[in-house]
């Protein structure tokens, strides 16, 4: 799992410890994220796509973002959670 917590950005471990404790679509954490990062829409969307192409991120559009297995996993070792 190290391999994978060390190739993700800040912004894609962000985004999967923010689907870790919230529902949300794909838009609406796009618009709440694009609020406090200094980071546009479209580069949140694009992240997005990545962490649904690995494998971490599922949902289809209108549907709330939820964490795969191992999407889960990812997200509490990018926390710090050991």
């Amino acid at each position: 799992m190290k391999v994978s917590k060390e190739r993700l950005t800040a912004k894609q471990k962000l985004i999967l410890k923010r689907l870790l404790t919230e529902k949300a679509t794909s838009s609406s954490l796009a618009v709440t994220l694009s609020r406090e990062i200094p980071c546009s829409r479209s580069c949140i969307f694009n992240n997005l796509n990545q962490l649904k192409r690995c494998g971490l991120v599922e949902g289809e559009n209108g549907q709330p973002l939820r964490l795969t297995d191992a999407g889960r996993i990812v997200s509490k070792k990018a926390g710090g959670a050991e």
